[in-house]
């Protein structure tokens, strides 16, 4: 039968292990929602920033009203795989030039300004066409963002890595637990044996000192009549 004392032990040890699995994977969780963020974040600062490049380069053609140099300019757009579809529109926020790869839909026909935002699997930015201080259209930019599949692919090796040390974890806190059992167990069988040792040299004593007394007793010679 297992004492108590050691079945407490090996299950202090499980759930210290257990609790520090959890805590690992946990960790890895806000790792992977901290790095999605942070992900997030800097391609919404570069399409921003591909977005004002645009902006600046077709305004001469805004402020003169050429629609032919703006797009002659977007379609240079096609030298980069990651942009789908970009246009430009004047201040009226008529569209007047648009670019888009192929078998991708159209830019919309009007736009408003608005920061870069997720829309889908794709990253969308219409920023305002400034010259002097006076707004003459906006920019209208849409580029790729990462597939599901290749964000899983990411993250893959450390949800990996993270799962492997959850386990290790797990076997050396059972180990560690199973080791100070079997300690205490040693220890309780080693105190078990010392006494009975002290026992039986005791009853030993015991019986020598009992025999000493009966071998020095004087023995009764007298007769009855």
């Amino acid at each position: 039968m297992t004492p108590l004392w050691t079945t407490a032990l090996l299950g202090s040890g499980r759930a210290i292990a257990m609790i520090a699995a959890i805590a690992l994977m946990l960790l890895g969780l806000v790792m992977v929602a901290f790095n999605e963020r942070t992900y997030n974040d800097q391609k919404a600062r570069e399409i921003g920033v591909q977005a004002q490049i645009i902006s600046a380069s077709v305004a001469p053609a805004l402020m003169f009203s050429d629609n032919g140099s703006a797009a002659q300019y977007l379609q240079a757009l096609s030298a980069n795989p990651g942009v789908s579809a970009a246009a430009v529109y004047d201040s009226r926020g008529a569209r007047i030039a648009t670019y888009n790869r192929r078998d991708e839909p159209q830019p919309p026909a009007t736009a408003a300004v608005h920061a870069p935002y997720f829309e889908n699997s794709s990253i969308v930015a219409v920023t305002p066409v400034y010259r002097d201080g006076q707004v003459f259209g906006a920019v209208y930019l849409r580029t790729d963002a990462e597939t599901p599949l290749r964000r899983f692919s990411r993250y893959a090796g450390v949800g990996v890595l993270i799962l492997l040390a959850a386990l290790v974890l797990t076997v050396l806190g059972l180990a560690q637990g199973g080791a100070l059992a079997g300690q205490f167990r040693t220890r309780g069988t080693r105190a078990a044996i010392a006494a009975g040792n002290r026992a039986t040299q005791t009853r030993r004593r015991s019986a020598a000192a009992e025999s000493k007394d009966g071998s020095h007793r004087p023995i009764d010679r007298r007769c009855g009549a």
